[in-house]
């Protein structure tokens, strides 16, 4: 199955993630299954799909996830972050 997701360049250092792990652990909120394809797109100032990625594991808790924190531009959203499960 194929799906696009937002992401907010004000919150997150998207591009720098994805260029130090090769892979971002993102907080799932669908109904992801191993193999999905994820197209990324990133909003202003770019307002378009810079990523297109594949679902390698789901149901991560928050304690099994990369340590990504220094990726993160608002330590409020990342806190909020640590809630519910992941996916790579």
């Amino acid at each position: 199955m194929n799906w696009m997701i937002s992401a907010n360049p004000n919150m997150y250092r998207h591009a720098d993630a994805f260029n130090q792990f090769g892979y971002i652990d993102w907080r799932q909120k669908a109904n992801y299954n191993k193999g999905d394809i994820v197209y990324i797109y990133c909003t202003k100032p770019y307002q378009k799909v810079m990523f297109k990625t594949k679902v390698e594991i789901i149901n991560m808790p928050f304690n099994a996830i990369t340590d990504d924190k220094d990726f993160w531009k608002i330590m409020e959203e990342y806190d909020k972050a640590k809630d519910g499960k992941y996916c790579r």
